[in-house]
């Protein structure tokens, strides 16, 4: 008799017969495990011990699936095309979260050069401000020569700075002072000038008119003059007489 193809342990184990041993005993497998080691195997003695529920001399046939009819179709094909549609879209986001993180990246770049373009504006005014400072420090403590300012240069040249506006403040309200007092004595000056110039002017005009003056007030005893007691003493005027 030969030894069957399936067996089914009490336990409810099914096993398929796979190899056999060198005198012809058939090896079995649990149908769940592929490829079993033929070490692990166990005879049909070993599987009686546990009890055999049953055995059968051909391998089940396996479950076909069940005819799709038209309507199974169409519902596929209607969740094919849902899932295309669904990737279409997922696509589009996609492109769309590509275009607008190029957008960004540009914008990054854009801002990065803006702000290393600024950084070298803002290095290079330092450096005109240092140059600046040690230019102003050279000018008020020069090198081998006394101090201008009264005060010694420290790291900040605010106080000397301060000082200096101060001075100039000083300055101007000398000078405004100066102005003030400059301006009354041209006043002064221009008003004598003035009277001189009236002074010299009355005297030309009294030495002008002195010959004019002394023909108007001609005296009594002077050769041009003649008395006139009546009227038909004074001299013809022209007509008949």
């Amino acid at each position: 008799m030969s030894a069957p193809l399936v067996v089914n342990t009490a336990e409810g184990t099914c096993w398929t017969r796979r190899e056999a041993t060198r005198n012809g005993q058939a090896l079995y497998a649990p149908e769940a495990i592929r490829e079993c080691p033929e070490a692990v195997m166990a005879t049909y003695a070993e599987l009686a011990e546990h009890g055999i529920a049953g055995e059968a001399n051909a391998l089940p046939m396996p479950v076909g699936p069940e005819p799709r009819t038209l309507d199974m179709v169409e519902d596929e094909l209607t969740g094919a095309r849902l899932s295309l549609h669904e990737e279409e879209l997922e696509t589009a986001r996609l492109r769309l979260a590509l275009k607008s993180a190029q957008r960004g990246r540009r914008k990054l770049r854009a801002r990065v050069a803006e702000l290393e373009a600024q950084r070298a504006r803002r290095r290079a005014r330092l450096v005109a401000l240092q140059n600046d400072a040690l230019n102003i420090r050279g000018a008020l403590s020069p090198s081998g020569e006394a101090r201008r300012v009264p005060m010694p240069l420290g790291e900040t040249l605010l106080p000397a700075v301060e000082w200096l506006i101060n001075r100039v403040a000083e300055l101007e309200a000398e000078r405004h002072s100066t102005n003030e007092a400059l301006d009354d004595a041209v006043q002064e000056l221009r008003a004598r000038r003035d009277v001189g110039s009236v002074d010299r002017s009355v005297d030309r005009l009294t030495r002008l008119l002195a010959p004019t003056q002394a023909l108007l007030e001609d005296p009594h005893d002077s050769p041009l003059h003649h008395g006139y007691r009546l009227g038909r003493d004074l001299p013809s005027l022209g007509g008949v007489e």
